[in-house]
């Protein structure tokens, strides 16, 4: 029997194109490890951009989630979209792995919308 698709399993499959993808990439590439190394500041707009629309495209699964979760209710879709996409910033810079990455993401969506 197929199991259902939840909006948690949605936001981690989104996590782990947008972020756990191009990670994998990096780690696997000295040239685009050196992109990283850079941090960036050559880019700063274009990747602040691809944040936001991000945080855009997930905003109502988050939605949807915090329906169903009473504490994240108390802060709106759009603000819990940024936390989470602000995080996942971060764990491309402490991950070792793209497993570690995907373990961190899985972590913290189950702190922000409890179990599956």
């Amino acid at each position: 029997m197929a199991r259902t698709v939840t909006p948690k399993d949605k936001i981690a499959r989104a996590f782990d194109i947008w972020a756990v993808g191009p990670f994998e990439l990096t780690t696997a590439s000295p040239a685009a490890q050196e992109l990283v190394d850079c941090n960036f500041a050559f880019a700063q707009a274009a990747r602040e951009l691809g944040d936001a629309t991000f945080e855009a495209m997930i905003a109502p699964v988050v939605a949807k989630l915090s329906e169903t979760r009473p504490g994240a209710s108390c802060i709106a879709p759009g603000r819990i979209a940024h936390v989470l996409v602000s995080a996942a910033r971060g764990f491309k810079q402490t991950s070792a792995t793209p497993d570690d990455m995907r373990r961190l993401i899985d972590e913290l969506l189950l702190l922000s919308f409890g179990p599956r």
